[in-house]
């Protein structure tokens, strides 16, 4: 996963190349079209009933809140990424789209809060503070970074957790939810590219 995000920002170059070069610099030359795994074909209310059960389930002690706290700030920079991709959008497709995945992610960081006590909903981002960024396609970059970095990182404190331990099993579906948007925001990036290649 890691730079395919780079790789997209270095495509921005004026240097003419041919569509395969220019794909393979994307990383996906030689990937068939992304497809949801069992896991990522997940719905929006299942990952939030998940953490929901967890949170209310057996999810006490200090270093179980730390790790919702960890995952809630991941999906908060993921989030506020997605909302300045949504102000540089180009279509009311795009716009749309990322509505759903806005709302998703509001959903997901709601039912992180309850996993925690000092957390509040006031504390959710509702808009992007990363700074102005020029255009749509420097916004689709900045959020695949920040999104492929979230992910190692939940990844990584879920690592760290009890085996079958709820904690774990929250940074599992957290992971879930950030690929799932991670691979959306790549078939826009393919698919602005199969159009620029027309």
């Amino acid at each position: 996963m890691i730079g395919n995000a780079r790789s997209i920002v270095a495509l921005r170059s004026k240097t003419r190349s041919s569509e395969r070069d220019r794909k393979a610099r994307l990383g996906i030359s030689r990937r068939a079209p992304v497809q949801e795994d069992t896991q990522v074909k997940e719905s929006e209310s299942s990952y939030v009933e998940s953490i929901r059960a967890l949170c209310a389930g057996d999810f006490s002690g200090t270093a179980d809140r730390m790790t919702a706290a960890a995952a809630l700030g991941s999906v908060q920079k993921v989030l506020a990424a997605e909302v300045h991709l949504k102000d540089t959008a180009i279509s009311l497709a795009q716009e749309e789209k990322l509505d759903h995945l806005l709302a998703e992610l509001h959903e997901v960081a709601e039912a992180l809060v309850l996993c925690q006590e000092s957390a509040t909903a006031k504390d959710i981002p509702e808009a992007s503070d990363i700074g102005e960024i020029p255009n749509w396609w420097f916004a689709l970059s900045e959020m695949l970074q920040v999104c492929e970095r979230e992910i190692e990182f939940v990844t990584s404190i879920g690592r760290g957790q009890r085996r079958e331990g709820p904690a774990r099993e929250l940074c599992n579906v957290v992971v879930r939810v950030l690929r799932k948007h991670y691979q959306e925001a790549m078939t826009e990036a393919k698919n602005w590219i199969d159009m620029s290649d027309d």
